[in-house]
């Protein structure tokens, strides 16, 4: 994909990015090239690439709660709605969230998951909407759940990824 290519995040989305990154980086990391230049357009948004190492990274580090807002924002998720996904009890998340305390490692986990289903989305589809759609709607594959809810554990967020790869690859499903 060239860079004039690449789509343009919503002013939203890039801002949940930048929060999300932000808090990220406020432990000591660096964010993953998220902008790409061109001398005759100057810098462009650019692709993610949130690899394993770099979560491993990420979750040993630890993730602040502030990053629990900003990923809400990013997934088209109410900031309760979120717990669910983290595996956190709902009081606990309005506590987390009242702060600027570390995630259990569990939700850590979860986050930088869900972070990486969406990135992977959005890279497969070239389009915020498109793979907000598909993150959010049932799939057959994945017995009727949306990839978000089946993300809720390792093994349905690679299921997930298994989907994206074989859209990638031009497979039928």
């Amino acid at each position: 994909m060239s860079p004039s290519s690449i789509p343009q995040p919503s002013s939203a989305r890039r801002g949940a990015l930048a929060s999300i990154w932000g808090t990220l980086g406020s432990s000591g990391l660096v964010a993953p090239e998220v902008y790409l230049t061109n001398p005759d357009a100057g810098t462009m948004w650019g692709p993610v690439s949130l690899t394993d190492p770099m979560a491993h990274s990420i979750v040993r580090r630890g993730v602040s709660s502030k990053t629990l807002g900003p990923l809400g924002d990013l997934l088209g998720l109410e900031l309760m709605g979120l717990a669910g996904y983290l595996d956190l009890p709902p009081r606990m998340m309005g506590r987390l969230v009242a702060t600027d305390l570390p995630l259990p490692t569990h939700a850590a986990v979860s986050v930088v998951r869900l972070l990486q289903l969406d990135q992977m989305a959005t890279a497969t589809f070239e389009s915020d909407r498109e793979a907000m759609r598909w993150l959010h709607a049932p799939h057959p594959m994945l017995d009727g759940e949306s990839p978000l809810v089946v993300a809720k554990t390792s093994f349905g967020a690679q299921r997930g990824k298994d989907i994206l790869v074989a859209i990638q690859r031009g497979g039928v499903l």
